[in-house]
């Protein structure tokens, strides 16, 4: 039987949060297109693994699988490559009742080193405005090694994951943008609140 792999407690990573002027109902059918991105390229893929609906709660759950690529920092390559190619999974849950898409994320590669935990929130605060919030923990490692290199690597870590999180914001934007001209035109955009309804 395999030994369990000890980790050290979840760290902060990053934190952030933005006040989107867009209806809620805009943002989370923007959330639901928001791939593929050219903006985005270390996002390969995306698969939708499990949906499920329940009309009478108004609730959706969504399971989707993502396939990333991403560079490695200079000071890493020697240990991991150049690139490292990751499988992450996003559980994301609608409450049409209470206007909130709470989104958890988190690496399925490699978790026996490293374990980033990323939660998003998109909760409607008026109407127009979604107040938008992220937050990610980072797990190592226990060992001999993880106590001196660890500070570091979280920091490199905390660095690359913050300049991702701002391009990811960036792209929710726009595709918010493009969201609310497809609905202000009448075309057929993503209408999760119709379909529950």
């Amino acid at each position: 039987m395999a030994e369990r792999v000890q980790m050290t407690e979840a760290a902060p990573l990053y934190s952030n949060q933005h006040l989107l002027d867009y209806d809620w109902g805009v943002v989370t059918a923007a959330f639901l297109q928001k791939f593929p991105d050219p903006s985005l390229p270390y996002v390969k893929s995306v698969e939708t693994v499990n949906r499920h609906v329940c009309p009478d709660a108004k609730t959706m759950d969504l399971r989707r699988l993502f396939y990333c690529s991403y560079k490695i920092p200079k000071v890493a390559e020697v240990l991991l490559g150049k690139k490292s190619t990751v499988v992450c999974v996003e559980e994301a849950h609608w409450d049409l009742k209470r206007r909130c898409l709470t989104v958890h994320g988190r690496n399925e590669t490699g978790q026996n080193l490293l374990r980033i935990d990323e939660v998003c929130c998109y909760t409607e605060v008026a109407p127009g405005q979604t107040l938008y919030t992220q937050s990610a923990t980072v797990a190592y490692r226990r060992g001999a090694l993880s106590g001196l290199l660890m500070p570091l690597a979280s920091e490199i870590l905390g660095g690359v994951c913050q300049r991702n999180a701002h391009k990811g914001l960036a792209s929710m934007l726009a595709s918010s943008e493009r969201e609310r001209m497809i609905q202000a035109g009448g075309s057929a955009g993503v209408d999760l609140q119709s379909r529950l309804c």
